[in-house]
């Protein structure tokens, strides 16, 4: 008798074959999906330590002294630091030197850049964009923010801040070195340059938050007082963010645990955070 030899698969072994590789997918996916974010975690951690080294040697270089505060383009401490980081002439063009050593300004998990023509607010998943001006050509762009208690007196005291910042004026450290090195924030994921937290600022609890666009405050009072922490309350890193604190020391943080961290010398850190 003659056996006909069998070519191809039949319908069944096909639907099988199938529906394992389609089984081996949904495992694999999504585990290549959580290492490439905490690769991209890591490497933000890296920027941040980069930013932190920049600021020590501009402090070295400056009586152990953080740059002024102030509040004009130009002026912001990336711009302070730019030059200790290798970048001599970021001030006049920032966007030139963002594929090379300030590139560290911008965390992987927030690369995109807000529309220039709205909001210069970043979120969790964009970065902020500075002193945006019609006819500017070139912005600075960033996804992290200062803690600004660390800066001393300057401008912005004498504009719309004052009362808020002399109310406060002896939680500044003054000198780089007067800050705990591992208990005090220095920079961290943020959706813009900087801000002054407190452990009375408001919790999403008060339902003004969106933690995703990264926003604490209500569309008046987005950068005043009691409005602080939500600069920093973004899921940027499956709910919680990164912090680099004065000694270099990088850590994950929880975002409940933001109202927890000592970021000024007065500073009474808050219970457990209702979110």
């Amino acid at each position: 008798m003659k056996v006909t030899s069998r070519k191809g698969f039949t319908l069944i072994e096909l639907l099988v074959v199938i529906a394992i590789i389609a089984v081996l997918l949904s495992i694999l996916v999504p585990a290549l999906s959580a290492a490439k974010a905490q690769a991209k975690a890591v490497l933000c951690a890296t920027h941040l330590r980069n930013l932190s080294v920049g600021l020590r040697y501009y402090c070295d270089e400056n009586k152990d002294r953080v740059m002024p505060l102030t509040h004009a383009s130009g002026d912001y401490w990336f711009y302070k630091i730019a030059p200790y980081m290798g970048a001599q002439g970021y001030e006049s063009d920032p966007e030139i030197y963002m594929n090379g050593v300030m590139k560290a300004m911008i965390c992987p998990m927030a690369p995109t850049p807000t529309d220039p023509a709205g909001n210069c607010l970043g979120t969790a998943t964009t970065a902020w964009r500075e002193g945006y001006v019609a006819d500017q050509e070139s912005h600075a762009q960033g996804s992290y923010g200062m803690n600004l208690w660390m800066q001393p007196r300057g401008l912005f005291t004498d504009g719309p801040g004052a009362v808020y910042l002399q109310n406060y004026m002896d939680n500044f450290y003054y000198k780089f070195s007067m800050a705990p090195g591992g208990e005090t924030p220095l920079y961290g994921d943020a959706n813009w340059v900087g801000s002054w937290p407190d452990s009375h600022d408001i919790t999403p609890a008060d339902g003004l938050y969106d933690v995703e666009k990264g926003g604490g405050w209500s569309p008046d009072a987005w950068h005043t007082y009691g409005h602080m922490m939500g600069h920093w309350v973004i899921d940027r890193h499956n709910g919680a963010v990164n912090i680099v604190f004065t000694d270099g020391h990088v850590n994950r943080i929880e975002l409940p645990d933001l109202w927890k961290l000592k970021w000024h010398k007065n500073y009474v850190p808050a219970g457990n955070v209702d979110f």
